[in-house]
């Protein structure tokens, strides 16, 4: 490292072949001036006295700011400068050779550092786990909403609602890529829009939809959970204790969360599983009787009746993605270039499981059945499979819903 100040020679310019005269620029004749010298010469040039009145220059009277350290300063005179801010003094010239092996050196650090901070951030499936959660659980409280409108045709329309997500997905992802830091529609609205109080609108709405995740999931767990026995309390006090007792969880860690609703993911999809393969069997038992008839008993009578209820039974078929927006709030905690692959496993893990769950549940159950039933797949668990597929799912609701409470606080934090 070698620092060069006006006057002196520097060894980029012998190392041209530019052997430098005494003085600022100067090189002898035949000879080409180093970079330096040029823009040194060029800068002293814009400085020199100039007719009065002229665009950018010094009036009559002004003062010598600084001399230039030159052995020649008839060729080279010092700048007059009316205002003693306007020179902010000649500066320095750094040089600096930087080897092939110090390079190669510096490169292996970044990487060494880039895996250790990889690895103490969120993967593939610990960030798929924690919207896949609220994704994977809504179905409890998603199928009873989507039937009162949908009625029939709810497969067909959860399975519209799941596919419309892959023209959500490339604009998460684009976003999520520009922006990878916390606060999804705040950061997004405001950067895009440069309206604090768009951003700040954007921001509100999606601290509700936090709030009502986690509310919901709670009030729904409870309802479950209260259905297998008497509880010495009412669900609303059950609701409140786990809302609590889930928030103690969540401020433990990201990753940590990240971990218990990993565990309580496979658990929900192994359940889930169960529940449509014992459907499929006691549909190809029973043949399609009950479908059939459910789908005659169904019919609203015209196309435009139809076409209403599948369009009503999209919109309320978003519950069944719920989560799904939310997985931008923990962008930063995920590993660089995952983002993309996880948004898509929550599309993939929406389209497998509420279409074909709600499928099978026309074929188990009659409508009659399904109408205002809260605790529907209990109800096909225990028509399908019995008492002990019944208590599963029962279980199994108070883990994933537990579960979609972390997402909806973690989004909120």
């Amino acid at each position: 490292m070698n620092e060069s100040r006006p006057g002196s020679i520097s060894e980029a310019s012998l190392a041209e072949g530019g052997a430098a005269t005494p003085g600022h620029g100067g090189t002898r004749a035949g000879y080409a001036p180093s970079y330096a010298e040029s823009q040194f010469d060029t800068i002293v040039r814009r400085q020199r006295i100039r007719p009065q009145g002229a665009l950018k220059f010094p009036q009559k009277g002004g003062f010598d700011l600084a001399r230039i350290p030159s052995e020649n300063e008839e060729k080279h005179p010092p700048p007059r400068l009316e205002r003693e801010f306007e020179f902010a003094g000649w500066g320095s010239m750094t040089y600096l050779e930087v080897e092939g092996s110090e390079l190669q050196a510096a490169d292996a650090r970044r990487r060494e550092r880039e895996r250790k901070v990889g690895t103490g951030q969120m993967g593939l499936v610990m960030g798929t786990a924690v919207a896949g959660v609220a994704v994977a659980g809504s179905p409890y409280y998603a199928f009873p909403a989507v039937v009162a409108v949908a009625g029939v045709f709810s497969p067909i329309s959860l399975l519209i609602s799941g596919l419309l997500l892959s023209f959500w997905r490339p604009i998460m992802a684009e976003l999520a890529s520009a922006l990878p830091t916390n606060g999804a529609n705040y950061l997004y609205l405001l950067n895009g829009s440069r309206s604090k109080l768009l951003a700040t609108i954007g921001a509100v709405i999606t601290l509700l939809d936090d709030a009502v995740i986690a509310v919901v999931s709670a009030a729904t767990a409870s309802s479950y959970l209260a259905e297998q026995g008497h509880l010495p309390f009412s669900y609303e006090v059950l609701t409140v204790i786990i809302l609590v007792g889930i928030t103690v969880l969540c401020f433990s860690g990201v990753r940590n969360t990240a971990g218990a609703t990993s565990i309580c993911l496979i658990i929900h999809l192994s359940c889930m599983f169960a529940l449509f393969i014992a459907g499929v069997v006691h549909w190809g038992r029973n043949g399609n009787a009950i479908l059939r008839e459910n789908w005659e008993a169904g019919q609203p009578g015209s196309a435009t009746k139809i076409a209403k209820e599948i369009f009503y039974g999209v919109c309320l078929g978003f519950l069944g993605a719920t989560g799904f927006e939310s997985t931008p709030d923990y962008n930063s905690q995920i590993r660089p270039g995952l983002f993309p692959s996880i948004i898509r496993n929550l599309q993939v893990i929406t389209i497998l499981v509420n279409a074909p769950v709600m499928l099978v549940t026309y074929a188990v159950l009659p409508s009659s059945e399904i109408l205002g039933n809260a605790s529907v797949l209990n109800s096909v668990a225990q028509t399908a499979a019995g008492p002990a597929l019944r208590i599963i799912m029962t279980v199994n609701a108070g883990l994933i819903l537990c579960a979609g409470i972390l997402t909806g606080e973690l989004g909120s934090i």
